[in-house]
């Protein structure tokens, strides 16, 4: 029984920690666009997609190395599978709690990932703490860190497509992004001038009008209304943050009590993003006088 070298396991780990978190993007991504389009809160869309992520990530080592592969997709490309200390399949529970001890080396400061430099049987401290070996049935080190290397810089390469796919595919989710908040910028605003008809002031704080149930509760004049944007109530209207250091603009409407006026004011100082705000402001002045009919 060959034992699996550090750089083999690294290369190996590479590759699945590049599977793992395609998987976890592209689906985050895809919950998140669902999620706002049914108006999820803040904090329920941040947790349901905090535990989908972890679910993958659990989900894509777990299951494989404790199937009949005995390996994830990174292991078997270097030919290495998890066994146990007598070189038999290990269970989904053992596999889980190895996975477990794997955040434990982590915490380690690492150290648990190094323990296979010097250990007997090149077991990590997750390997120690679930009772398993990771062997070796390609055992060529030249050949593992070569692959390693070449995987690495291959990985990297696809990484930068992905990228930009991704950038293509941001705009069309950008752009209903910025018609739904520019739509509830406009309910604000209206909401705001109703409240002013009857107290004959504005209000300075969410709780005081009807608006919708994650800003009701709040006793101030910001709301995150999505984790994406933040609603404020300003002396002289209402605006919308875009809260994405990569995509970040402000929308503001101005109070009118005519209910016409319906200009849409967009500001950004990236100029890339200065594109789209215009795109929007136009979208919205078309749309405007049938809004009105």
């Amino acid at each position: 029984m060959t034992y699996a070298s550090f750089w083999k396991r690294a290369a190996a780990y590479l590759v699945d920690y590049f599977i793992s978190s395609f998987i976890a993007l592209i689906v985050g991504f895809v919950l998140g666009y669902v999620l706002v389009q049914m108006g999820v809160s803040n904090a329920v869309s941040r947790l349901v997609t905090v535990l989908l992520g972890l679910g993958i990530f659990i989900g894509y080592f777990v299951w494989p190395e404790s199937s009949a592969w005995q390996a994830t997709i990174g292991k078997r490309i270097f030919g290495l599978k998890v066994t146990d200390e007598n070189g038999q399949r290990i269970s989904f529970w053992r596999s889980l709690g190895r996975y477990l001890g794997f955040i434990v080396s982590g915490l380690a400061l690492g150290i648990g990932y190094l323990m296979c430099l010097w250990t007997e049987r090149k077991q990590c401290l997750h390997d120690k703490l679930a009772n398993c070996l990771v062997v070796d049935i390609k055992p060529d080190e030249k050949q593992g860190c070569v692959i390693g290397l070449v995987s690495g810089f291959f990985m990297l390469f696809v990484l930068l497509i992905v990228g930009v796919l991704l950038t293509i595919v941001s705009h069309p989710f950008e752009r209903t992004l910025g018609n739904m908040a520019a739509k509830n910028l406009e309910a604000a605003r209206r909401v705001q001038n109703a409240y002013y008809k009857e107290h004959n002031q504005y209000a300075t704080r969410w709780n005081q009008l009807n608006f919708v149930e994650e800003c009701n509760n709040e006793a101030s004049n910001r709301c995150a209304l999505t984790r994406l944007f933040t609603f404020e109530l300003e002396p002289e209207g209402v605006a919308a943050q875009r809260e994405d250091p990569r995509f970040s603009y402000r929308l503001f409407r101005a109070y009118d009590l005519n209910d016409t006026r319906r200009n849409l004011v967009c500001i950004s100082k990236d100029e890339r993003v200065k594109a789209f705000c215009r795109g929007l402001v136009e979208r919205q002045a078309v749309s405007a006088p049938q809004a009105q009919r």
